[in-house]
């Protein structure tokens, strides 16, 4: 039922909406399915003690978001998110290159449309490795330094994020808001928008303060 309603919602906004909007789809990616299958200890330690079991999830669990990432965008989504949290607050970068890393490039060809790879926390040390996966782009952290992130993916990958959740859009004003957009966006980040999940009580205004700064902020619109 949860599957259901998600790609219900789906046909409603796209017969509702038409193309005026872009509708997001998501889906969890396997790294971020294994360990709430398996455990998140179990898993993290096995990634040391026992790679190729932590491999078989990944390449087992792959065909749970393929199935349905492409029911999504058979429902009317334009691109995916794709969330997979293998992020620097738990296991170091070359974890993602060695056991990530292939399967991500296999989702990239298999999903059949535009992906956003997703990742909280620091993931500096493994933009470089995202940036081959050949994603459209990477939603990330405000734990990452707009200016970094650009440098370390140069003109490989667009950057969406990274303005902080619960500091500045939960608990700060529209003009904290504004003044991280409009970080984010000297940088060179391609798309200005939250980090992560909006918090349910973020105070709208602070979410429009994003929207504006952008649009004070361009010369070619």
């Amino acid at each position: 039922p949860p599957t259901r309603a998600v790609l219900d919602a789906i046909r409603i906004l796209r017969a509702t909406l038409g193309h005026r909007v872009a509708i997001v789809g998501k889906v969890m990616g396997p790294w971020t399915l294994s360990y709430h299958v398996y455990g998140l200890q179990g898993f993290l330690s096995d990634t040391l003690l026992a790679p190729e079991r932590v491999i078989a999830f990944l390449e087992r669990l792959s065909a749970v978001t393929i199935a349905f990432g492409r029911a999504q965008i058979a429902a009317g989504a334009d691109l995916l998110c794709l969330a997979d949290h293998a992020t620097g607050d738990l296991v170091r970068g070359t974890m993602y290159r060695d056991l990530l890393l292939p399967v991500h490039r296999r989702l990239v060809r298999d999903l059949g449309g535009p992906t956003v790879l997703h990742i909280c926390g620091n993931t500096l040390d493994r933009l470089g490795y995202i940036a081959d996966a050949g994603f459209d782009a990477f939603h990330f952290d405000s734990k990452v330094d707009a200016n970094d992130a650009v440098r370390a993916v140069g003109d490989r990958l667009s950057l969406v994020g990274n303005v902080n959740n619960p500091e500045t859009l939960l608990r700060g004003t529209p003009d904290d808001a504004a003044a991280q957009a409009r970080y984010a966006a000297a940088a060179g980040v391609r798309v200005i928008g939250p980090e992560c999940a909006v918090p349910v009580a973020t105070p709208l205004e602070n979410l429009i303060a994003i929207r504006r700064a952008v649009e004070e902020g361009r010369t070619d619109w």
